[in-house]
């Protein structure tokens, strides 16, 4: 990834990628995931954290041209899943909050500011124990070379990418 000179990371949505410390947010108790971002290609992950084989602890990602996210889901059954109504892959920038509470097992996706819904979920223990890859800009795995997943690499910009250990509100 290249630093853009409005401050922003810009990916080439086949080989620009950043891994996150590994343990990043193991054992919280809360988490929020919050990033601008912006493309015009229809698939491409923000930022992603495995939990183990069969489980992401968070996605959070363009899919289908639509901002999509989930807590806890299954490599290929994406229960929890999270989609925006509202296009993202129109080149402008937009804001994505991602939140999930271990007290209440909820997790809320934001999109500009609007909630686009929430989910509960009963798997706290694979969010809160990642064993292999935590990702900016691609969604897949690292055995050797990276092998993408579901939205695969982003072909856009990121920017202001953060993780906290308290949940958000829209307010925030």
């Amino acid at each position: 990834a290249k630093l853009f000179s409005g401050k922003a990371l810009e990916f080439d949505g086949v080989s620009d990628y950043l891994i996150l410390p590994l343990t990043l947010m193991d054992s919280e108790a809360a988490i929020t995931v919050t990033s601008w971002f912006k493309t015009t290609d229809a698939n491409g992950a923000i930022s992603a954290k495995y939990a183990n084989s069969s489980y992401y602890s968070w996605w959070l990602t363009v899919k289908g041209g639509k901002l999509d996210a989930n807590i806890n889901a299954h490599k290929d059954t994406h229960a929890s899943e999270l989609v925006s109504t509202a296009d993202v892959d129109d080149g402008q920038w937009h804001h994505a909050v991602l939140t999930w509470s271990y007290s209440s097992g909820t997790s809320t996706l934001y999109l500009d500011g609007i909630s686009v819904g929430t989910h509960s979920n009963t798997r706290e223990s694979d969010l809160k124990n990642g064993v292999t890859i935590s990702t900016i800009g691609t969604q897949g795995y690292l055995v050797g070379t990276l092998t993408t997943q579901y939205a695969g690499s982003l072909n856009g910009m990121i920017s202001n990418f953060q993780i906290w250990d308290t949940v958000w509100s829209a307010d925030d």
